[in-house]
Protein backbone atom coordinates (compact mmCIF):
# COMPACT_ATOMS: atom_id res chain seq x y z
CA UNK A 1 0.00 0.00 0.00
CA UNK A 2 1.39 3.40 -0.89
CA UNK A 3 0.92 6.40 1.24
CA UNK A 4 0.46 9.86 0.07
CA UNK A 5 2.62 12.74 1.26
CA UNK A 6 1.70 16.61 1.62
CA UNK A 7 2.19 18.16 -1.90
CA UNK A 8 1.06 21.78 -1.14
CA UNK A 9 1.02 23.86 2.45
CA UNK A 10 -1.20 27.08 1.86
CA UNK A 11 -0.34 29.99 4.22
CA UNK A 12 -3.75 30.37 5.15
CA UNK A 13 -7.36 27.91 4.91
CA UNK A 14 -8.64 28.01 1.30
CA UNK A 15 -11.55 29.66 0.21
CA UNK A 16 -11.96 28.37 -3.48
CA UNK A 17 -9.76 25.86 -5.85
CA UNK A 18 -10.10 25.84 -9.41
CA UNK A 19 -8.24 23.76 -12.17
CA UNK A 20 -7.26 25.67 -15.15
CA UNK A 21 -5.21 24.02 -17.36
CA UNK A 22 -2.36 21.45 -15.79
CA UNK A 23 -2.40 23.74 -13.09
CA UNK A 24 -4.41 24.60 -9.56
CA UNK A 25 -5.82 28.21 -8.85
CA UNK A 26 -6.39 28.54 -4.91
CA UNK A 27 -7.83 31.66 -3.17
CA UNK A 28 -6.98 32.20 0.55
CA UNK A 29 -8.15 33.86 3.51
CA UNK A 30 -5.09 36.32 3.40
CA UNK A 31 -6.38 37.72 0.46
CA UNK A 32 -3.97 36.00 -1.88
CA UNK A 33 -4.69 33.92 -5.24
CA UNK A 34 -1.83 31.43 -5.64
CA UNK A 35 -1.14 28.80 -8.67
CA UNK A 36 0.23 25.68 -8.10
CA UNK A 37 1.25 23.08 -10.63
CA UNK A 38 -0.14 19.35 -10.08
CA UNK A 39 3.05 18.22 -8.83
CA UNK A 40 2.59 21.19 -5.89
CA UNK A 41 5.25 23.73 -6.73
CA UNK A 42 4.11 27.08 -6.59
CA UNK A 43 4.19 29.22 -9.46
CA UNK A 44 2.48 32.58 -8.18
CA UNK A 45 0.82 34.74 -6.01
CA UNK A 46 -1.38 37.75 -6.47
CA UNK A 47 -2.16 39.73 -3.62
CA UNK A 48 -5.83 41.13 -3.61
CA UNK A 49 -7.59 44.34 -2.26
CA UNK A 50 -9.98 42.81 -0.16
CA UNK A 51 -11.41 39.08 0.91
CA UNK A 52 -12.05 36.65 -1.51
CA UNK A 53 -15.53 35.18 -0.98
CA UNK A 54 -16.21 33.24 -3.97
CA UNK A 55 -14.50 32.13 -6.78
CA UNK A 56 -15.20 30.58 -10.44
CA UNK A 57 -13.26 29.41 -13.88
CA UNK A 58 -14.82 31.10 -16.88
CA UNK A 59 -14.16 28.67 -19.84
CA UNK A 60 -15.08 30.24 -22.98
CA UNK A 61 -14.71 26.62 -25.45
CA UNK A 62 -15.63 28.22 -28.67
CA UNK A 63 -13.22 31.23 -28.19
CA UNK A 64 -10.54 29.12 -26.19
CA UNK A 65 -10.65 31.64 -23.50
CA UNK A 66 -10.13 30.19 -19.97
CA UNK A 67 -9.98 33.13 -17.11
CA UNK A 68 -10.65 32.99 -13.29
CA UNK A 69 -13.14 35.15 -11.66
CA UNK A 70 -12.35 36.56 -8.14
CA UNK A 71 -15.20 37.72 -6.21
CA UNK A 72 -14.42 40.52 -3.12
CA UNK A 73 -15.96 41.17 -0.42
CA UNK A 74 -16.08 44.60 -1.52
CA UNK A 75 -18.21 44.47 -4.26
CA UNK A 76 -15.75 43.86 -7.16
CA UNK A 77 -15.32 40.65 -9.66
CA UNK A 78 -11.90 40.56 -10.76
CA UNK A 79 -11.22 38.65 -13.70
CA UNK A 80 -7.28 36.80 -14.13
CA UNK A 81 -5.58 35.35 -16.77
CA UNK A 82 -2.65 33.90 -15.34
CA UNK A 83 -1.62 35.80 -13.11
CA UNK A 84 -2.25 39.06 -14.86
CA UNK A 85 -5.69 41.55 -14.19
CA UNK A 86 -8.17 41.86 -17.56
CA UNK A 87 -10.92 42.79 -16.25
CA UNK A 88 -12.74 44.12 -12.52
CA UNK A 89 -17.29 44.26 -13.17
CA UNK A 90 -18.14 46.92 -10.12
CA UNK A 91 -21.44 45.06 -7.94
CA UNK A 92 -23.84 47.50 -5.86
CA UNK A 93 -23.27 44.21 -3.73
CA UNK A 94 -20.76 41.57 -2.56
CA UNK A 95 -21.18 38.64 -4.47
CA UNK A 96 -21.64 35.08 -2.98
CA UNK A 97 -21.78 33.29 -6.07
CA UNK A 98 -20.97 32.96 -9.54
CA UNK A 99 -20.89 30.93 -12.61
CA UNK A 100 -20.44 31.50 -16.50
CA UNK A 101 -21.83 29.33 -19.18
CA UNK A 102 -24.72 28.67 -20.47
CA UNK A 103 -27.75 30.33 -19.62
CA UNK A 104 -31.25 29.60 -21.87
CA UNK A 105 -30.33 29.88 -25.42
CA UNK A 106 -26.63 31.89 -24.69
CA UNK A 107 -24.22 30.38 -24.09
CA UNK A 108 -21.72 33.06 -22.46
CA UNK A 109 -23.67 34.28 -19.65
CA UNK A 110 -22.30 35.39 -16.10
CA UNK A 111 -25.02 34.92 -13.63
CA UNK A 112 -23.99 36.53 -9.75
CA UNK A 113 -25.89 36.17 -7.21
CA UNK A 114 -25.55 38.80 -4.27
CA UNK A 115 -25.54 38.98 -0.79
CA UNK A 116 -28.59 40.80 -0.38
CA UNK A 117 -30.49 37.92 -2.57
CA UNK A 118 -30.04 40.18 -6.17
CA UNK A 119 -30.18 37.81 -9.34
CA UNK A 120 -27.21 39.47 -11.93
CA UNK A 121 -27.30 38.22 -15.24
CA UNK A 122 -24.32 39.50 -17.81
CA UNK A 123 -24.74 38.36 -21.60
CA UNK A 124 -21.46 38.25 -23.69
CA UNK A 125 -21.92 39.38 -26.97
CA UNK A 126 -21.87 37.00 -29.84
CA UNK A 127 -19.02 38.52 -31.95
CA UNK A 128 -16.80 39.20 -29.28
CA UNK A 129 -13.29 38.73 -29.78
CA UNK A 130 -10.72 37.35 -27.30
CA UNK A 131 -7.42 38.03 -29.69
CA UNK A 132 -3.75 37.43 -28.18
CA UNK A 133 -2.92 41.04 -28.89
CA UNK A 134 -5.87 42.64 -26.73
CA UNK A 135 -4.22 40.43 -23.70
CA UNK A 136 -0.40 41.79 -24.46
CA UNK A 137 -2.17 45.38 -24.23
CA UNK A 138 -3.51 44.46 -21.24
CA UNK A 139 0.38 43.40 -20.16
CA UNK A 140 1.85 46.01 -22.04
CA UNK A 141 -0.31 48.88 -20.46
CA UNK A 142 0.92 51.39 -17.29
CA UNK A 143 -0.50 50.66 -14.35
CA UNK A 144 -0.18 54.58 -13.06
CA UNK A 145 -0.78 57.31 -15.84
CA UNK A 146 0.31 60.69 -15.96
CA UNK A 147 -2.38 63.40 -16.22
CA UNK A 148 -0.18 65.15 -18.49
CA UNK A 149 -2.04 65.61 -21.95
CA UNK A 150 -0.45 64.63 -24.84
CA UNK A 151 0.77 67.21 -27.74
CA UNK A 152 -0.82 67.70 -30.85
CA UNK A 153 1.07 67.91 -34.36
CA UNK A 154 0.02 69.38 -36.88
CA UNK A 155 1.60 68.59 -40.34
CA UNK A 156 2.18 71.63 -42.55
Amino acid sequence: MKIGKLCVELSSQPVGLERVGKNIIVGCMDQTLQCYTIKGKMLWTVYLSDSIITMSVMDHRQKGFKAIMVALNNGDVQVYRDKYLIDTIKTDSAITGILFGRFGREDSSLIMTTRRGGLSIKILKRNAVFEDKDFARVLLQPRIRSSTSQRRQSIC
